[in-house]
């Protein structure tokens, strides 16, 4: 029983290393909940799948942020598509017809809509603090 003590103990101390002050109580806390049989260790691993949960969520949000970084970077490049668009609707508005090269059909990416919180995102934010 005292192992899981322990355990708890390095997590914690790993985790408050990094500033996850809330984290680490949380791994303290599923420590000491894991010394005691059956509805401690119960308890414990309930603690840790939040903890799991909540690391998950939060590389997911990191991995989201980078690749809008990435995206804001190459739409500030414009596209040779993005040209070709660009130049077609000039010569439009000037009474110029465009050349055959210039009529390819144009992609449009989808764009997602937001995720709105349900309540499991609610309840693994209380863990992510």
């Amino acid at each position: 029983p005292l192992v899981s003590l322990g355990a708890g103990a390095y997590f914690a101390f790993e985790r408050a290393k990094n500033g996850e002050w809330g984290k680490a109580g949380c791994e303290l806390l599923s420590g000491a909940l894991g010394c005691f049989p059956g509805v401690g260790t119960a308890a414990s691993t309930a603690v840790d799948c939040g903890l799991a949960v909540a690391d998950t969520k939060q590389a997911i949000n990191e991995t989201k942020k980078q690749q809008a970084a990435e995206q804001a970077k190459k739409e500030q490049t414009p596209k040779p598509q993005q040209n070709q668009v660009l130049a077609r609707r000039v010569a439009e508005l000037r009474g110029i017809k465009p050349a055959q090269s210039q009529k390819k059909p144009v992609q449009v990416e989808k764009q997602q809509k937001p995720i709105e919180k349900g309540v499991w995102d609610k309840f693994t934010d209380l863990f992510s603090r």
